[in-house]
């Protein structure tokens, strides 16, 4: 070997040493340029709550990762946003959609079906949510917004994962992300002593639970809880350090990716928390 490379003389030697580089950094660029298992590169997706923060963001990292989407929007008012990126992608695909009642669920689907038709999704994301003072601080509670509350953040996105279940058996491996809160875990309420919230919280801990006996019933389906952090949104939060919704669903992302186990409630770093 050394004779080999002193017959090449120092051009040769530089010569041979950059082929060798060369060919040592294809392989392991090869290595890790490989999708894991559960990439969301190149897939569809189906995002709800789509106008702005966590919603628009998840919608905006999916078109980036090559991803036909659709997506919901309850206002043409304020889905400005959402209306110009469909102008520049034409595989972002708008489905009008409100849930804050039983008839315009219905409506909902109606459209989410007619949209998305006999095609497969291999990603859905529940992220539509609802907050209101009056259906959350004792003494000034209204039976409407408590029924809203769970109407949105409950009752919907079960039947919105209804309503996609034959586009989602399409797909070889089909995930459902249902955007929680750590509001929704019993046990962390206790300890950190929060209150004020309770149709907010009682709705999610309820989504909570329907989403993992689902877990276990859809066994093909993989089935995630996800903690977004306290996000910088329109939904009030008494935490100071808030996170842009992009690095948010950055974190989520890397999760969805990750091989965590379907029914697993965790954070955007994939922290497990309490029920």
């Amino acid at each position: 070997m050394h004779v080999a490379i002193r017959a090449l003389g120092m051009t040769g030697t530089a010569l041979l040493g950059a082929g060798l580089m060369k060919e040592c950094s294809n392989y392991f660029r090869g290595k890790v340029v490989d999708p894991p298992a559960w990439s969301v590169t190149n897939k569809v997706a189906f995002v709800t709550g789509a106008t702005s923060g966590i919603g628009l963001a998840f919608t905006q990292s999916l078109l980036d990762r090559k991803c036909t989407v659709y997506a919901t929007f309850r206002n043409e008012g304020r889905s400005e946003t959402l209306r110009k990126m469909a102008e520049q992608y034409a595989e972002l695909l708008l489905v009008k959609a409100d849930f804050d009642t039983e008839e315009n669920l219905n409506t909902a689907i109606a459209e989410t079906q007619k949209a998305v038709g006999n095609r497969k999704v291999d990603l859905l994301v529940l992220n539509a949510g609802y907050f209101e003072k009056k259906a959350n601080k004792f003494g000034t509670l209204e039976g409407a917004a408590l029924a809203k509350s769970f109407q949105v953040n409950t009752i919907a996105p079960l039947m919105m994962t209804q309503a996609l279940s034959p586009n989602l058996d399409k797909s070889d491996k089909p995930t459902v992300v249902f955007i929680s809160s750590r509001r929704g875990s019993i046990a962390r309420n206790r300890e950190e002593n929060y209150q004020g919230r309770l149709g907010y919280v009682s709705s999610k801990t309820a989504a909570n639970s329907i989403f993992s006996s689902l877990s276990m019933s859809l066994t093909k389906y993989r089935i995630l809880l996800l903690h977004p952090d306290a996000v910088l949104s329109n939904f009030p939060s008494v935490q100071p350090d808030r996170i842009s919704p992009e690095e948010s669903v950055k974190g989520m992302i890397s999760v969805i990716e990750s091989p965590t186990k379907t029914g697993t409630f965790v954070d955007r770093k994939g922290r497990s928390i309490p029920w």
